[in-house]
């Protein structure tokens, strides 16, 4: 019988040992430890991520069933803190940014030139927790406007400047709620919907110095940072404590080097879509972690050869590259092999990069001196999630690799039944992450990515581009959000919105407030959440409470709520306290409801 190729690879042949300059730095002798570690997370992965947490940001989370519950109810993150903190304390020497084509900028001209920018997007004049496209094409520009609004608590949102869909850039700010943009200076866009007041034209050159820097915005941990999309146009909103846990994670386990003295760990070389998620946990990642940053700009190439080039020529050690960036044109023989220089390592990162990627930079551009391994990111988690450690683990080419720590994941079929080895699926999600966008936070487990992939016999996936999910349709502004949003005002202990359909079959929403607060504290919430994110996204009711149904472990009863909003309260007495009950009464609020 012939040997079919697809499966000597899914039997684990043809595997790349790693280089012995990368085993060196490693924390794992070898694939059975590494392997040994991973499993030994997955018995408490809880545990885990409130460890990283605790290293990365400095939080306290408690164990509880969604990481939305976890995080401290008085804890506040300053996003750009740590990240500004650790090159201050670095080699005055460092360039921690650059675009690898003479542009660059220390530790002490990074402050000021995101100071600046902040001074010139305030200016905009957005309410707190206001969403902003980032129209800007990949390169220092977009990290620096993506720090800005991280650091005036604003929620980025970028989107490819150059779509191909005259109408996509449209779409997307409709969907996200933006209402500010930033767009470079060759950008031809612009909208009816947004002023030309709520928006400006990003020019590094161009930006004046401020005396005085506007302060950070501390945000709670579970405040949207990011929106990304996925291939049909969904957006998730992605919490700033999650994205920036992972992201460090991430990076320090692909990338091995030091990574708690604040000492320098090299530089990489970072070619993925800046609209992508692995854009920003890449970016945000690597310099929290202490890796200089080169972004190259979006440059016409002859051939991978020549792209290759600059990655070498730049003096990264390592290069995250997106496959299908990758030029198809390659040097047809080996005498046209580059030297590697400081380059060492190169992740390929992308749903559909095969074997053929692989090997076109590993033997025809570098000609082995290169080590080549592959990681995946979903927009879901707003961040990576399969990778391994290149100096414990050998190279599959056309394999994702493991798991990232703290990740447990399966295939599944579309009815979330999990699938034999070998067979074809959706990657699902079998736990909760602190990056899980908050769209899906509420959802039961798994959820499911969209992600097609087949595992192996030896736990290794093996991605096969991205399939569309069908999920309930998801609302705009997520019920998290607002809820986050409007338990930061002053006076109110809980917040819950929940829905429900009237005898009409009219869906309904209502917000119910903890508070001693009363009718002012209702009107307080509605024109924060009409600040924030327009008219449309307010409850079509909102009730203050003395106090909301919680279970004996300070669980709210939502369940509870929703059988009240909709007037079915026979046997509710049975669950919690009439007097209770009838305090959640909105006067003709719907069946069975006060009159």
């Amino acid at each position: 019988m012939r040997d079919n190729p697809f499966r000597t690879h899914l039997t684990g042949a043809g595997k790349i040992d790693p280089p012995e300059s990368l085993r060196a730095r490693s924390p794992y002798p070898d694939e059975v430890a590494y392997r040994g570690y991973l499993a030994g997370l997955l018995q408490d992965a809880d545990g885990f991520w409130r460890a990283e947490a605790r290293r990365v940001l400095g939080l306290e989370p408690s164990p509880a069933e969604t990481w939305l519950e976890a995080w401290p109810r008085d804890a506040h993150v300053d996003p750009t803190g740590a990240l500004l903190d650790r090159w201050r304390r670095a080699d005055p020497s460092a360039m921690p940014l650059s675009d690898g084509e003479g542009w660059s900028i220390d530790a002490t001209r990074l402050e000021e030139t995101l100071w600046a920018l902040c001074s010139r997007l305030a200016a905009l004049e957005l309410a707190a927790s206001s969403r902003v496209l980032l129209a800007l094409p990949r390169g220092p520009d977009l990290l620096l406007a993506m720090l800005s609004c991280l650091r005036l608590g604003l929620v980025a949102v970028p989107a490819n400047p150059s779509p191909g869909d005259p109408g996509q850039l449209e779409r997307r700010a409709f969907a996200a709620g933006c209402r500010g943009a930033v767009v470079s200076a060759d950008a031809s866009w612009t909208s009816a919907r947004m002023p030309a007041a709520k928006r400006f034209v990003l020019d590094l050159e161009a930006l004046l110095p401020v005396s005085e820097p506007s302060p950070a915005v501390k945000v709670s941990p579970s405040h949207p940072a990011v929106v990304f999309f996925d291939t049909a146009g969904q957006p998730y909103s992605i919490p700033v404590a999650g994205l920036l846990a992972q992201a460090v994670s991430s990076m320090e386990r692909m990338i091995p080097g030091p990574s708690d003295s604040g000492e320098r760990r090299g530089r990489l070389w970072l070619e993925v879509p800046g609209h992508h998620a692995s854009f920003a946990a890449a970016s945000l990642g690597a310099l929290m972690s202490g890796l200089e940053l080169v972004i190259p700009r979006p440059k016409a190439v002859a051939d991978t050869m020549e792209q290759a080039g600059r990655m070498a020529s730049s003096g990264s050690c390592a290069a995250l590259v997106h496959g299908a960036l990758l030029s198809p044109q390659a040097p047809s023989t080996a005498d046209g092999t580059l030297a590697a220089g400081a380059l060492e390592l190169v992740i390929l990162e992308g749903d559909s990069v095969g074997p053929s990627a692989n090997a076109l930079l590993r033997q025809r551009v570098f000609g082995g001196a290169v080590h080549v391994v592959q990681a995946v990111a979903r927009p879901e988690v707003g961040g990576f999630v399969l990778g391994v450690d290149p100096g414990a683990v050998g190279a599959l080419p056309g394999c994702g690799g493991l798991p990232l720590p703290g990740f447990d994941l399966s295939i599944v079929d579309h009815r979330t039944r999990r699938c034999e080895a070998g067979m074809g699926g959706f990657v699902a999600l079998n736990r909760h992450v602190p990056g899980l966008s908050l769209e899906l936070a509420g959802q039961e487990m798994p959820v499911v990515l969209g992600l097609r992939a087949r595992m192996d016999r030896e736990s290794r996936f093996w991605p096969m581009g991205e399939g569309d999910v069908l999920r309930p349709e998801l609302e705009q502004y997520s019920v998290t959000e607002i809820e986050t949003l409007v338990s930061g005002l002053d006076g109110v202990e809980r917040v819950a919105v929940v829905h429900f359909t009237d005898a009409r079959g009219v869906v309904r929403s209502v917000m119910y407030l903890e508070t001693e607060g009363g009718a002012d504290a209702a009107e307080a919430a509605r024109a924060a959440i009409v600040a924030s994110f327009g008219p449309d996204a307010a409850p079509e009711t909102i009730w203050p409470v003395k106090r909301l149904p919680v279970t004996r472990s300070g669980k709210l009863l939502r369940s509870v709520l929703r059988r009240v909003a909709a007037g079915d309260l026979v046997g509710l007495d049975q669950v919690c306290s009439p007097h209770l009950i009838d305090g959640l009464l909105v006067p003709g609020g719907g069946s069975g409801q006060k009159q």
